[in-house]
């Protein structure tokens, strides 16, 4: 998965028709799902587990955390954990881009955005890793009325 992308879905985002080209041109795509009915905790679980295996057999260079409408806790704390192991799975991979699709919340975007600077700053590591956020394009309701 040399130059592949890693997609992570939270429970009912929408897939963006956009990801494809945020996934730029590679040889493959990963997509991790949550399922339905499945623990939140499990979901975390399995996505953790899956992201190690793509570390030991040629991590992604690219990330994207497709962000959920659930912003309770628990969802909150995956989002946050799943951002971090993206963050650190495409540093460890040679350097690339990570890219949250969706609101992550201004602490959460910080503390990123921190850990990145950190990363990027430690003498002999691989290349650079940059993070970026893609908010969904707003819908204007009064130009969706149709007469």
């Amino acid at each position: 998965m040399q130059r592949g992308s890693i997609v992570v879905l939270e429970s009912e985002a929408a897939w963006p028709a956009w990801v494809d080209q945020e996934a730029g041109v590679t040889t493959r795509i990963v997509v991790l799902g949550r399922r339905r009915r499945e623990p939140l905790r499990d979901f975390e679980s399995r996505a953790r587990a899956r992201l190690q295996a793509l570390v030991e057999g040629g991590p992604p260079r690219r990330g994207l955390l497709v962000c959920g409408p659930g912003a309770g806790r628990g969802e909150l704390a995956v989002r946050a954990g799943l951002a971090k192991a993206l963050v650190e799975i495409v540093y460890r991979s040679g350097g690339g881009e990570v890219v949250l699709m969706g609101e992550v919340g201004r602490a959460l975007a910080a503390e990123l955005a921190g850990r990145v600077h950190e990363l990027n700053r430690e003498p002999g590591g691989p290349a650079p890793v940059s993070i970026r956020q893609r908010l969904p394009p707003r819908v204007d309701r009064e130009a969706l009325r149709v007469a």
